[in-house]
């Protein structure tokens, strides 16, 4: 064997003793830093289980997102409503509450520190003694609604109507009266309704204005004659649209909702100029909610 060879033999056992040593000081890592490396996994642990239920949804958070969804979806499409979507949203804040009381919010604008926001109320439980489904409030600002009376399309029709009234109120200075005989009550009554009536005609993709005139046809109305009395075969074709009501003031909004559309469509069909056409639809409001 040459000096070649014996050196580079002598080297690379030389090699293997330094690889082999350097693999025993790696291996004896003192417990200490193990002890360090493992808390401080831990606490990045916490501190990710923290962070999560700090960002999970609340019940009032899932309520409220429920709302704002419901609204987008029905109004898209419609640029009237999208763009009352877009205003409420950047001019409101909300509350969930389990039970509605006037004296809660009737002097919300004269607080301190009053944001001028529309206050969104949503109501969890339903109460059979009021007498309306939802209202916008002018005194306090303020849009009250039973979120759990509807399922959600309704509710989207409903709660999209109260934005039509606080818009005007709030953006055109038309004041909600509550004088229910007032020219000014029921013209801001009718452009809400007839917002709703071309939302959920949408909604359907024509399916609600189609019932409507299969109904009038069926029926042979024709104006002056608005007289229509509700049939069961009637509502299910209604229900089939929208799902079952939930309550029983889905039940009359929904009832509401079909005699107005009847209504509406016989009186768009008569002869009448556009000024008699809404007066007419004036005299049906009125005599409906007498």
């Amino acid at each position: 064997m040459g000096f070649r060879e014996i050196g580079r033999m002598s080297r690379t056992r030389s090699s293997t003793r330094l690889i082999s040593r350097s693999k025993r000081r790696r291996s004896e890592i003192p417990w200490y830093l193990i002890v360090a490396v493992g808390l401080a996994a831990l606490a990045v642990i916490l501190v990710s289980q923290r962070n999560f239920r700090s960002n999970a949804q609340s019940p009032e958070d899932a309520y409220y997102q429920q709302a704002i969804r419901g609204i987008e979806r029905v109004a898209k499409g419609d640029q009237a409503a999208e763009n009352l979507v877009t205003y409420f949203k950047s001019h409101h804040e909300y509350s969930v509450v389990d039970h509605f009381l006037y004296t809660d919010i009737e002097s919300r604008t004269q607080r301190p520190g009053y944001s001028g926001k529309i206050l969104l109320q949503l109501v969890r439980n339903t109460y059979k003694e009021r007498t309306f489904a939802a209202l916008y409030d002018a005194r306090s600002n303020s849009i009250i609604t039973f979120i759990e009376d509807f399922n959600p399309d309704i509710y989207a029709l409903v709660l999209l109507h109260e934005i039509q009234h606080a818009w005007e109120n709030l953006e055109l200075s038309i004041q909600n009266t509550p004088d229910l005989a007032s020219d000014g009550y029921v013209d801001e009554e009718l452009r809400a309704h007839d917002l709703a009536r071309r939302l959920a005609n949408n909604l359907t993709k024509g399916g609600y204005d189609f019932l409507i005139s299969q109904i009038v046809q069926s029926k042979g109305l024709q104006y002056p004659s608005l007289l229509y009395q509700h049939e069961q075969a009637n509502y299910d074709r209604f229900d089939a649209l929208f799902g079952r009501s939930r309550s029983d003031s889905e039940f009359k909004t929904r009832s509401f909702m079909l005699l107005y559309g009847i209504s509406s469509y016989i009186i768009e069909l008569s002869p009448l100029t556009a000024h008699e056409k809404w007066e007419a639809k004036r005299k049906w409001y009125r005599e409906k909610t007498a």
